[in-house]
């Protein structure tokens, strides 16, 4: 017992010497710096025909929409750190519905250091509002219950270069959503990270890690989770890289018996003097919305990029995703998508890209099979360095299948604007 004591005790004593050189290095380097501020405007004009998602009759509402979109940056550098924090609001009239007016908040800090040769750390939080509304078309998604909603997600990680070939690594994450009313159930999650990259030769890595996630619904401690993975990452020649994880999930969930399950991620990617292609599995535990309990998750993708000519390049990604609940051996839902993008510089001032996709959704917990499409189109011309015009037209259509007496959901937009940024 006094060992054990002992050894926590000194444990604990290294980790508070390390936290003080952080902060006692980050004082010394803050009055070494610089300030930056930039801000800019962007004003917008959009033509929608389906404002509602109404499935196509006769009364679906149309409208002008005038989005006023300020944006500020401010930067702080120094010769180790980096400060950036940014604010964008987004004020949006509707010309026929006034009642639906409304303004959207999102901000951003993201902080790094290389605080001695060894230690570094890495500090990310966004943060989103999105105001109470019934209007789904501009976000393409219904929400079934109005409410105000606050999305924010915060990190942080430390790494410290114990030694020439070994990386620790120590992180903390904490993410929540939370709803105004009380008709939906806000979720927090809390994540505790401690891993190491170990170079075993100069073209295979050693990867261990281990997380502790706590989830949270409604204030109300639904489940720990604690994760042990190992894995390795080797680089072949020609440019061929194999990345392989996968280790034991100990889940206890409040009122039901606790449960082993894994999880485990491959990816092997392949690069070419005009391209790249990818092909990936992962399997993970999450809390899924409208999930029974804890679910499980599997995805399939392939992925690939082509630069046809110096101005003119694409890429694609296909994908076949999973969720099934820890309750049953059932599948709940399943997903098969594709999205399909290209870009295309006419001149050193106009740029044009188009984008497409594609999902075929089945959920059990739902009557219908849907199929979403998705297209865009949109043309910049880049005035100078400080301004630039836009010129878009996207389209969006949802088919229920097998009920047929739903109609389908289609909706058009058309949108120009100008942004100028102030330097």
């Amino acid at each position: 017992m006094f060992l054990e004591k002992k050894r926590n005790g000194i444990i604990l004593l290294s980790v508070m010497i390390l936290i003080f050189k952080t902060l006692n290095l980050m004082v010394q380097d803050i009055h070494a710096g610089e300030f930056d501020f930039s801000s800019s405007i962007t004003l917008a004009e959009t033509y929608d025909d389906n404002i509602y998602l109404d499935e196509r009759h006769d009364d679906t509402e149309d409208d002008f929409i005038t989005s006023v979109s300020p944006g500020f940056v401010l930067s702080y550098l120094t010769q180790k750190s980096s400060l950036t924090t940014s604010y964008n609001p987004e004020f949006l009239f509707y010309s026929k519905n006034p009642e639906e007016n409304e303004v959207n908040h999102s901000a951003t800090l993201d902080f790094t250091s290389r605080l001695t040769r060894e230690v570094s750390l890495n500090v990310t939080d966004s943060l989103t509002f999105i105001p109470a509304q019934d209007i789904t078309g501009r976000e393409l998604g219904a929400r079934d219950v109005p409410s105000d909603e606050i999305h924010n997600s915060f990190s942080t990680i430390l790494s410290y270069q114990i030694f020439n070939p070994t990386l620790l690594r120590m992180g903390f994450t904490h993410s929540y959503l939370d709803y105004e009313i009380s008709e939906l159930e806000d979720t927090y999650e809390y994540s505790y990270n401690l891993g190491i990259d170990h170079e075993l030769t100069t073209r295979d890595t050693l990867l261990l890690d281990y997380i502790y996630r706590r989830l949270f619904t409604e204030g109300e401690n639904e489940a720990d989770i604690q994760s042990i993975r190992i894995g390795e990452r080797h680089e072949f020649p020609r440019a061929l890289l194999l990345t392989v994880i996968g280790g034991l999930e100990l889940i206890e969930e409040h009122g039901w018996e606790d449960d082993i399950e894994w999880s485990a991620s491959a990816r092997l990617d392949k690069s070419f003097r005009r391209g790249n292609v990818g092909i990936a599995y992962e399997r993970y535990i999450s809390s899924t919305e409208g999930a029974e309990r804890i679910s499980i998750n599997q995805i399939i993708s392939v992925t690939g990029g082509r630069n046809f000519t110096r101005r003119f390049n694409g890429d694609i990604t296909c994908y076949f995703s999973t969720e099934e609940s820890t309750a049953g051996d059932e599948v709940d839902r399943y997903y098969i998508g594709a999205i399909l993008g290209f870009h295309h510089g006419f001149s050193e001032r106009l740029i044009g890209t188009f984008d497409f996709s594609y999902v075929y959704s089945n959920s059990r917990v739902s009557p219908d099979d849907t199929e979403i499409y998705r297209a865009a189109v949109e043309a910049t011309y880049q005035f100078g360095p400080s301004s630039r015009a836009f010129l878009s037209y996207s389209y969006y259509q949802q088919e229920a299948q097998y009920d047929p007496f739903a109609e389908d959901i289609e909706n058009n937009q058309v949108t120009i604007g100008i942004e100028i940024t102030w330097l």
